[in-house]
This record gives C-alpha cells, structure tokens and sequence, in this order.
C-alpha cells in the first residue's frame, strides 16, 4: 500500500533512536502519574477495590457509581462506566492523563468523600 510522504516522516521520526528514547520517557512519566493517581485513589472511603494492570488506564470499584460518573460529568470529564461487562458490577474506567487533568480528577473524589 502506497504511504503518503508525510506520514512516512512521521513514523521514521518515531521510530529513531531519538523517537524510541522520548517514548520510553513518556511511558515513564504516565507510569508515575498512574501509581501517584491509585495512592491517592486508595485514601478514598468510596473506592472499594482498584484493579491493577499494566495499561494507561485504572480500572476501579466504587460504592456509588452513579454518584462519581454524574460529577465527572458534570464537570466535563469522561469516564467509562464497564458495569456492563461480566463482574465488573460498580465499576469504572479512568484513564490516565496530564497532570491537570488528573489533579482534576482526584478533587473530584474528594469533594464526594467528605
């Protein structure tokens, strides 16, 4: 299949020794992000379980989902409801972000667990 020139750049680039090195980085700084984000989650009285893995996002169990998805909501943050899905019963999908917009999140936890 024909590649367009610029996306042809754009992958050397990614794939150079630079571009690996900026990525590992990048992989380091969500991966610190995220277990700095489950700390906090774990201070929570309404988080009844977090389920580790080894992606950018945190799977959790909460007490009152509906609680946490309409002040997320409300605020404009998406978060994915995964009650649907076999034994994940009260359970959400927080994927990980900027520093902003985790530090956004997690005032949200709080103002919800006086």
């Amino acid at each position: 299949y024909p590649i367009p020139a610029p996306v042809e750049q754009i992958a050397l680039q990614a794939l150079s020794d630079d571009g690996i090195a900026q990525t590992k980085q990048q992989v380091v700084q969500l991966n610190q992000q995220k277990q700095g984000f489950i700390a906090q989650l774990s201070d929570f009285a309404n988080v009844e379980k977090i389920i580790r893995s080894d992606t950018n996002f945190v799977l959790i169990k909460v007490t009152d989902k509906q609680q946490l998805l309409d002040a997320m909501q409300q605020r404009n943050i998406l978060i994915r409801d995964q009650s649907s899905q076999p034994t994940l019963a009260d359970c959400v999908r927080i994927t990980i972000g900027n520093p902003i917009e985790m530090q956004a999140v997690t005032d949200i936890f709080k103002e919800i667990n006086p």
